[in-house]
């Protein structure tokens, strides 16, 4: 089962929904953006429409309800069909920071009121974290639920989005309504948190997707404060993508406080995994990858993230920074050229756009070269390898170590004399 498709149905269409969504807040804000998150049959609902008496930002993003939650901002959106019907109801909750259209003072206010809710969450036996959306949206969600059954939507139609503080939201609503919050007709929605740093314990019906650099991703142990918050915290969820790597420029280049503590929320180098439309590229291209069939939820995945000067000189590779990867590794490049490089068990490497390189000849190895002239380096001598092709352009590689490469769409080979 691919790494996403966790939830049930058709997953796939889900993520690329709750990236529709969080478009409205990754995007800057912006009227263009807001205009661009609202395709694909998505339209905003408005205070009229849902019967809600809140105050809005002028992106149609309701504020928290309760008096220290007012700098809390969620849209709530609704999928049309081909025929005007309304199909779904999506509810994207954003994260720290962020209203542009906000007074400057406003903004900051609402900026520091986000890090407080970020720094309470942390606060043992506060649960801060599990009564998020209860404080923020209370009387909004009695709404939504209101207005889905009006329209003969039950909960399963509603799909629940959310980076960072927005993630927090996510699993925050997945964990109240597993508990019987808004009568429980949000029990069975989806739930697809990005870059959350808590995970919910009680509803399966939620995806975490994060990248396993990312500072703020898994940062609190289910939604308490630990040793591990300010350093190392890779621990595996159940319910978390538990080993995709965003390989950007920090990470391809470690300093030595890198190196020694690659992940920590206190490292501010580290943060450039944390951005919320390397999210959206990054899965984005996971998913329209040749190799996505073949993975699964804890599959180790390295996503090139890496500037375009960097494309040039750094190889993408598994640079095993946290626990130990086991397994098969998946590497994604961009559209661009890139350097794509394998390890020493069985890897799969997919160029994409772009004329790429790629270096593998340890275990067994496929490689998808994708558009472009690519060229497979196989840094052994001509006499250690035997190669042959089939009938569809095919490359194999056979090592006289015994290791395999079967290389698609590869215009050269070099090797050495």
């Amino acid at each position: 089962m691919p790494v996403f498709d966790y939830l049930g149905g058709n997953d796939t269409q889900l993520i690329k929904d709750a990236l529709t969504l969080a478009k409205v807040y990754w995007g800057g804000n912006t009227d263009q953006n807001y205009q661009y998150s609202a395709t694909d049959g998505w339209k905003i609902l408005d205070k009229n429409i849902l019967n809600y008496d809140g105050k809005v930002n002028l992106h149609g993003a309701f504020y928290g309800e309760k008096a220290l939650f007012r700098s809390a901002e969620a849209n709530v959106m609704g999928k049309y069909d081909a025929e005007g019907h309304l199909v779904n109801i999506g509810i994207n909750f954003w994260g720290t920071g962020a209203d542009a259209s906000a007074s400057s003072l406003e903004q900051k206010l609402n900026s520091w009121m986000d890090i407080g809710h970020d720094l309470a969450s942390a606060i043992p036996f506060a649960n801060v974290a599990v009564n998020y959306v209860m404080n923020a949206y209370s009387h909004l969600m009695s709404s939504v639920a209101d207005f889905a059954r009006e329209n003969g939507l039950t909960g399963n139609d509603i799909i629940v989005s959310g980076h960072s503080l927005g993630g927090l939201a996510v699993n925050s609503m997945a964990t109240l309504s597993a508990e019987g919050a808004w009568d429980g007709f949000f029990t069975d929605s989806k739930y697809i948190a990005f870059a959350s740093p808590i995970q919910n314990q009680l509803n399966d019906n939620v995806l975490n997707i994060g990248y396993e650099n990312d500072p703020v991703f898994r940062a609190l142990n289910g939604d308490a404060f630990t040793s591990e918050t300010l350093f190392r915290h890779d621990t595996p969820r159940e319910t978390a993508t538990n080993n995709i790597v965003n390989f950007n420029d920090y990470h391809g280049g470690m300093s030595a406080a890198g190196i020694l503590n690659p992940m920590s929320i206190v490292y501010l180098p580290s943060w450039l995994a944390h951005v919320g439309s390397e999210y959206a590229d990054g899965v984005s291209r996971i998913m329209n990858a040749d190799i996505y069939d073949l993975t699964h939820q804890d599959s180790t995945i390295i996503v090139s993230n890496l500037s375009e000067p960097n494309r040039s000189k750094v190889w993408v590779e598994d640079l095993n920074q946290s626990n130990p990867h086991t397994g098969s590794t998946f590497i994604v490049g961009t559209e661009t050229n890139d350097l794509l490089k394998g390890g020493s068990g069985n890897d799969y490497l997919y160029g994409g756009g772009g004329d790429d390189s790629f270096k593998d000849h340890s275990g067994y190895n496929v490689i998808y070269g994708g558009e472009g002239e690519n060229t497979y380096i196989t840094e052994s001598k001509i006499s250690d390898f035997s190669f042959s092709h089939d009938l569809f352009g095919n490359l194999y590689f056979k090592y006289s170590t015994g290791d395999i490469t079967k290389a698609e769409n590869i215009s050269y080979v070099n090797g050495l004399c």
